[in-house]
């Protein structure tokens, strides 16, 4: 039983005896056992961040009652209030020691869920023929609908993103492609006088990449500014990653070089007796 939000926990003061180790909830872990509970990592770095947890007490404040529990495991941390939640302070008491209104049972299986599904509902039965199975799911599908929005989101803006990308390209091969025209009687010029081929496409290469530089400048800038608000959206991953933003500026300075670069070669491909003709 999972208590994240319906109960307030005080720390309280050690006992002399220790847990030996981490555990779960046992079956002899019922009203007539001592009172137990297991905390996740953030309660326990929350109120206990220099020592261990194990053996610690802490006192429940509970709708009609106030009791004191021993921690004897620590959990995982988990977003009970979904993916885009911070993570809480939870503890977790044993269901025969504080029964609830409802509960949801989780079932490990080494066959197929739905070929299982018909023993569950008949183990259910057994126990109670009047208890309802409803909501039956596996783990996939819980977790598919709870990064179904997510999801979306993300589909719509990497497409968003990637026309923004073609675009650019485009926009960026234009610009170049004009310039380098502009220029085509000086490049003809250069070559007459002997300037090789190699070191004309140089030239223009590097005066086609000033802008496109800056322009990366000036958009990793926007970016460290306006990526805050998609925090929401990333799972382990900062909005202002180092790896992340580099792996953006690559494929965007690839996309420059190549734009820049094919102008260039085909600028240097002709003739400059007919170019000055003209």
């Amino acid at each position: 039983m999972s208590q994240s939000e319906s109960a307030t926990a005080t720390p309280g003061p050690p006992i002399t005896e220790t847990v030996e180790e981490v555990r779960g909830f046992l079956p002899s872990d019922d009203t007539k056992a001592p009172k137990v509970v297991v905390v996740n990592h953030e309660l326990a770095r929350h109120w206990w961040p220099d020592r261990s947890p194990l053996g610690q007490r802490i006192a429940l404040e509970l709708p009609n009652r106030s009791e004191w529990r021993t921690v004897v495991g620590v959990a995982a941390d988990v977003r009970h209030q979904g993916l885009g939640a911070p993570m809480r302070p939870t503890f977790y008491l044993p269901f025969q020691q504080l029964p609830g209104p409802g509960s949801q049972i989780f079932v490990r299986t080494r066959t197929e869920p739905a070929a299982f599904l018909a023993s569950l509902r008949a183990a259910v039965a057994r126990i109670d023929r009047e208890q309802p199975v409803a909501d039956v799911e596996t783990l996939e599908q819980v977790y598919d609908g709870a990064l179904a929005p997510t999801r979306l989101t993300t589909v719509l803006l990497s497409l968003f993103a990637a026309l923004a990308l073609a675009i650019t390209g485009i926009g960026i091969g234009a610009a170049v492609s004009f310039s380098v025209g502009e220029r085509i009687k000086e490049t003809a010029i250069r070559m007459a006088l002997g300037a090789d081929s190699g070191s004309v496409r140089a030239w223009l290469f590097r005066r086609a990449m000033g802008p496109v530089c800056v322009g990366l400048a000036l958009g990793l800038a926007t970016a460290l500014l306006l990526t805050r608000p998609l925090a929401a959206l990333l799972f382990g991953v900062e909005p202002d990653d180092p790896l992340a933003l580099s792996g953006a500026l690559a494929l965007l300075l690839a996309i420059g070089v190549a734009t820049c670069l094919l102008p260039a070669r085909r600028a240097t491909r002709v003739d400059p007796a007919a170019t000055l003709r003209s």
